[in-house]
Parts: C-alpha cells; structure tokens; sequence
C-alpha cells in the first residue's frame, strides 16, 4: 500500500510539472523555432572617408543600418555586431560605430545592438574616420548573431555584411606638433603630472615674416592651412616656449617631440625634433636661444585652369633650392627671439 501511494504521489508531481511547463509557453515564451527573425539593410555599402558639403542631402562617409524583426516581442532582443579582422583590410580605429561596446562576456571586440521589448526595429551608423594617410579603399567585415537571452535569430542574408571606405583628399595641408602631451612625469612635489603643462606652439610664418597661422593653447598642438589661402612659400615654425606653468620634473626631461605635416590622402611627412627641448634648457620665453626651429616651409600653387592646389614640401629653411642667405635668416631667427609682446597679446586676447 505504501508503495502505491508513492507512486500517486509521483505522477500527480509529474502531472503537475508538465501543467507547469505548458502554461509557461502560452505566456509568451516561445520555444526556440518561434524566435522572430532579424533582417539587416543598409543604405549604402560603400561611402569615403570625407563627406562633400556640396550635396547637403547625402553624408557620404556615414552608412546607416536599420535591424528589422519579423515580430516584436516580450524582452529586449539582444544582438552582437562583431568585426572580423581578419577578414577585413581596415580597423576599428578607422571607423566610428553608434552603438555601444558590447560586454565582455559576448566574446571578442565588437558592439551591442538592441531591439527593445515590444518594438520590431533599431538603427546605427558606420561613419568613416578621416585620416591623413594615403591609401586605397578599404574593407571592414561582420557578424551579426543573437546573445544574451537568445530572444532573436538573424536570417541568413544578415548574418555578414561588408563596408567599403573609399580614400579621400582635400586641399588643407595639415600640422601637427605633438610633445606626448598624454603622458606623465614626476614633479619635484612628488605627485605626477601631465607632460601638456608644458607649453609648446606651432606657427607658420610668410616670407615677409608674418604671422598668419598658429596654435598656442591645444595638445597637441594643430593648425589647418586652407586650400583657399594665398599661394607663396611659409615657413612651419614649432617652438617650445616655456615651462612656467609647469612642475619643475624631479628628474631632466628630454621631450619626445613629433611635428607631422600632411595633405590629408595624398602624402604625410614626419620631422622628429626629439633631440631638440629639455626641461632643463627650457623654452624660448625662458630665455633658450634654440626654443624656436623652422624645422620645414612649403610652397602652395593653385592651378588657373583647373583649381587644383599642390603643396612642395622641404625641410628646414631651404626655398626653391637655395639656403636662405644668412642674413635674413638671422633676421629670421631675431624675429622670432622677439615674439614675446606677439604670444602675450594673442593669449591677452584669448582670454577676453
């Protein structure tokens, strides 16, 4: 007797499991083959790394993507983008994603995209990264799949795409004087500090030895010269200034400065001028006699029949060939020894 009315007891516990488990599916929780299933357009598979401004209706160097369900559904829908590098020829630092980074328990680098609970779509962005290198179009793959709690499937039509980034240029010639800013040094208060403190400038002057670009305030430090600016010949002045509203650093610094100068697309030079500064000597406005170096100059020329703008680019102060006679790159050299009042009424100015 004992053992039958175990074996009641059994079945009403199996009955009531399976009870159990049939109500749980009629609430909305679908088996596995009854996942709604997430389709991905795009409204352009290739774009370039620099949008036109002339076409106001078009952003050439943004793709934008729509993820579309079948249904909606009870939770959120949860799904990985991930980028695939060894299928694609370009990188992430080439692009900019408008999703979030999916976590680290999803896997390797890729972003996050969510369907919300009781809606059927979501929409991100590719945009191109513009960047000064000259190279040819370039490839990004991915994967698209569910994670989380498996809420969506993804058709096989979706479950790759591939962008295209074609290679831009543009009439700028680009310069950039970077001393590392980003880093740290220990200063005499033993707390660490930011290497920016210290203060360096990147000018460009004319061959008259005016002014007409510069950079005092940024780390690094950048200056854009237009393709609509006159024609001539500049010189590209970097300058390491002061380091007055620096810590004094517990040990010398010997900076590790970089000036790159580029038509972005077409070509990039980098002048090393590690060798140049220290914490020691300090800057121009501490009364360093090297703290200036016209370390390149370039020739701009605008073609009159079809507008396009070229850039000769040299090293130092040599113009067409000839070393600049020593007298007017003493004057040079002078002038620039005597821009104190110059910087000190640009930052006056700055500050108003």
């Amino acid at each position: 007797m004992k053992k039958i009315n175990i074996s009641i007891l059994s079945l009403v516990a199996i009955f009531g499991f399976t009870t159990s488990c049939t109500n749980d599916i009629d609430q909305s929780y679908p088996a596995i083959n009854d996942r709604p299933v997430i389709t991905l357009t795009s409204d352009q598979s290739s774009i370039v790394e620099l949008n036109d401004e002339a076409t106001d209706l078009i952003d050439e160097n943004i793709a934008s993507y729509t993820m579309t369900a079948s249904e909606a559904y009870t939770t959120d829908m949860k799904f990985k983008i991930e980028f695939l590098p060894s299928e694609s020829t370009g990188s992430l630092d080439d692009i900019e994603v408008s999703l979030d980074a999916s976590p680290i328990d999803f896997g390797i680098e890729g972003f996050l995209a969510v369907i919300a609970k009781n809606t059927t779509s979501a929409s991100f962005t590719i945009t191109s990264v513009f960047d000064v290198l000259p190279e040819g179009a370039e490839t990004f793959k991915f994967k698209v799949y569910p994670v989380g709690d498996l809420n969506g499937s993804v058709a096989d039509a979706s479950q790759t795409f591939t962008l295209t980034i074609g290679n831009s240029t543009t009439d700028s010639l680009m310069m950039k004087l970077d001393w590392n800013g980003d880093g740290t040094y220990l200063g005499i208060d033993n707390e660490t500090h930011d290497l920016k403190d210290f203060d360096f400038d990147l000018e460009v002057y004319d061959t008259g030895f005016n002014a007409v670009l510069a950079s005092y305030s940024s780390s690094p430090e950048e200056i854009e010269f237009l393709g609509s600016y006159p024609d001539g010949q500049y010189f590209i002045v970097p300058s390491f200034w002061s380091f007055a509203g620096a810590i004094t650093p517990m040990l010398p610094i010997n900076f590790d400065v970089t000036l790159t100068v580029a038509k972005p697309g077409v070509f990039v030079k980098e002048f090393d001028l590690s060798s140049l500064w220290n914490s020691t000597a300090g800057g121009a406005d501490d009364g360093n006699p090297d703290g200036y170096n016209v370390t390149a100059n370039f020739t701009k020329t605008t073609d009159a029949v079809t507008g396009a703008v070229t850039y000769e680019l040299r090293a130092g102060d040599v113009l067409d060939g000839p070393i600049l006679v020593s007298g007017r790159m003493a004057d040079l050299k002078a002038m620039l020894q005597s821009k104190s009042n110059i910087k000190a009424k640009a930052l006056a100015k700055a500050k108003l």
